[in-house]
């Protein structure tokens, strides 16, 4: 049962690395003046950041990401995530903040900036988990299974949503 809840997190980990990279070169293209990304292409890569992150959230100790996983994950990534913080902070602040008007708030590059400073943190968890304070095997199991269980609901909330159970936005 500990290798497969160990297996689990690191699916997680490389299905992060890889929402993080889709949204860092989504990001790049932007700010390069490549044209604006397709919505069902930005609404495939925020429902596959949901799927990952919500049970990313739930490995977590205390659902406290930054007492815990944040503190004691490794110097070069708590540096990483600080510099992709105060770097989405500075596209925020001179992006959106001047503009008055809802242009602010379709601002693609800011959005993808803010995706990237939220999405950096969530890799401090599984490498928490797993290399710079291993769990014990049952408290692994323990959090893997919530996980999983948080990943399932997620995953059903978007089929059923697919699906047309629940209420689309009009547009």
């Amino acid at each position: 049962m500990v290798k497969l809840a160990r297996t689990y997190v690191l699916v997680l980990l490389l299905f992060e690395i890889f929402l993080f990279t889709a949204v860092l070169l989504l990001h790049i293209s932007l700010g390069v003046g490549l044209s604006r990304p397709s919505v069902e292409f930005t609404q495939a890569l925020l429902v596959g950041i949901l799927l990952v992150s919500f049970p990313l959230a739930a490995l977590a100790k205390e659902k406290n990401v930054w007492k815990n996983e944040f503190k004691s994950c490794p110097m070069w990534l708590r540096g990483v995530v600080l510099l992709f913080w105060i770097y989405g902070l500075i596209i925020i602040v001179f992006r959106v903040a001047p503009s008055s008007d809802i242009k602010g708030a379709e601002d693609f590059v800011a959005i993808s900036a803010l995706m990237l400073s939220v999405n950096v943190m969530w890799l401090c968890i599984p490498c928490a988990v797993l290399w710079t304070r291993p769990l014990q095997a049952t408290e692994l199991v323990k959090r893997s299974r919530t996980s999983f269980i948080v990943a399932v609901v997620v995953m059903t909330v978007a089929v059923v949503y697919r699906v047309g159970f629940l209420p689309h936005p009009v547009r």
